[in-house]
């Protein structure tokens, strides 16, 4: 009797219509992702942007339909990315699914809540905040389609799903750091003589306590040469330094250094002028012995030991008969006259605004 039950029980099960069977065996359904992206590809710090997830049914029998709870949406967020959602389980939006939301992985998942036909669709959308900088550097965030067996493994969809390539995409976003300050413009200039003008604009200021000016001539050490208070208006503001403290025909570095009202710095950027010999500006020449024999020493005064400069000799007529075109700026340069006749000569100092120039006698 046993015997003959049994196989009658078994037939009884199987000809059961159980929900989802006929759908998934001819594997006609497919919820498929059809896009994901953000709205943007960098937020600020703080900022606020969206997630949106794009996903249809697709499949090859007009007539499929997906049951109620058959399948489900999950969205990974980075667990410690730089974003996040901004209020939880109510920041994500969409018909068509019940969402949960694990705060300890940072993961959505909705289930499907009605039956879908061939064609269905629609659109998610998850509110985000930047919550650490990653300088703009793209952090991933993955989106998977899962298939639920409603407690049948023989006749759930699992298998009618099994490696679809379209359920898993991943898009990508980046938080920058809103700097206090948004430096727009950063010059130096040649004022008059002995002078560097430095002037900066910024676009924005926030948090920001004051700005200081460093100068170097080495672009190793920097030494502060200006101070001013922050202006802290989100419309940015203007600043100008004259630097009197400077050399002719030297190169300086100057770079910008803002300071928070909590102590934090940072630097902004670093610019380089080469300032301009000056005429007039204390620049002199010497020579001796006048009258000369074989040799005349010329001394420069005035300058910076870097300073590249180049010496003539002219005759009565102005014509150049010798040069030396890397004379020293800090040392004696001794200029042979054996190659001359006797008469008047003139040294000059080319390359300024005006040549300096001196006039010597060489005798035989």
């Amino acid at each position: 009797m046993k015997n003959i039950i049994k196989p009658f029980i078994i037939a009884f099960i199987l000809s059961v219509p159980f929900s989802g069977y006929g759908q998934c065996q001819l594997d006609d359904c497919n919820p498929a992702l059809t896009g994901v992206s953000f709205s943007t590809s960098c937020v600020n710090l703080n900022g606020s942007a969206q997630m949106f997830v794009q996903w249809q049914m697709l499949a090859g029998d007009f007539s499929c339909t997906a049951p109620a709870g058959s399948w489900f949406i999950q969205i990974s967020l980075p667990q410690s990315g730089p974003y996040y959602a901004a209020s939880g389980l109510a920041s994500i939006t969409g018909p068509g699914f019940n969402w949960t939301y694990n705060s300890s992985n940072t993961t959505f998942n909705g289930t499907s809540n009605q039956t879908m036909n061939f064609g269905s669709g629609g659109t998610i959308t998850i509110n985000l905040v930047g919550s650490a900088s990653s300088n703009c550097s793209p952090v991933q965030t993955g989106v998977n389609i899962f298939l639920h067996s409603n407690g049948f493994p023989f006749f759930g969809c699992t298998a009618a799903f099994q490696d679809q390539p379209d359920n898993f995409l991943q898009s990508s976003m980046g938080v920058s750091t809103l700097l206090p300050i948004e430096l727009s413009s950063f010059v130096a200039r040649n004022g008059k003589c002995g002078e560097a003008m430095v002037e900066w604009v910024t676009s924005s200021e926030r948090n920001s306590d004051f700005m200081e000016l460093e100068r170097s001539e080495d672009g190793k050490t920097f030494e502060p040469v200006y101070k001013v208070t922050s202006l802290n208006v989100s419309s940015g503001g203007k600043y100008a330094f004259s630097d009197r403290n400077v050399l002719g025909g030297t190169r300086y570095l100057y770079r910008l250094r803002q300071v928070d009202f909590d102590g934090a710095s940072e630097y902004l950027k670093t610019i380089s002028i080469e300032t301009d010999h000056c005429s007039g500006g204390g620049v002199s020449l010497s020579l001796h012995p006048n009258p000369a024999f074989d040799k005349v020493n010329v001394s420069l005064n005035g300058l910076s030991e870097n300073d590249k400069v180049k010496l003539v000799v002219t005759n009565v007529i102005g014509e150049v008969v010798m040069s030396i075109p890397d004379a020293s700026a800090s040392e004696v340069n001794e200029i042979k006259l054996n190659g001359l006749t006797a008469g008047i000569y003139n040294v000059k100092l080319v390359g300024f605004e005006e040549t300096t120039s001196k006039r010597f006698i060489k005798v035989d």
